[in-house]
């Protein structure tokens, strides 16, 4: 069912969306929201980032494993870890690899 206003009809895939794919409503969303002050979990930025729609929403991170939900995440932290695979090891490399290059004060 296709109502006049397009971002209601978003707002309603993305309930069904999340419930689907996630197996959290709407109000969990928005608990776990306020629980990270309605911030991203790993950076803590209040820019969401997101490409998405235009929904202005951060980005469900789960593993893909158990599909346990972990957090919130923007665009670029959901990327980041990613694109690493959610593998830890990849991560700390990265980490260490960045480091080579760090700029001290």
């Amino acid at each position: 069912m296709r109502s006049k206003c397009r971002s209601c009809d978003e707002h309603r895939k993305w309930k069904r969306f999340i419930v689907r794919t996630y197996k959290i409503n709407e109000e969990q969303y928005y608990e776990m929201l306020a629980a990270q002050n309605y911030r991203c979990k790993i950076c803590n930025s209040d820019q969401n980032n997101s490409e998405r729609c235009g929904s202005g929403k951060l980005f469900i991170d789960h593993c893909h494993t158990t599909k346990e939900v972990r957090g919130l995440l923007c665009h670029k932290c959901n990327l980041a870890i990613g694109y690493l695979d959610d593998d830890i090891g990849r991560l700390q490399k990265a980490i260490d690899y960045l480091k080579q290059f760090e700029r001290k004060p």
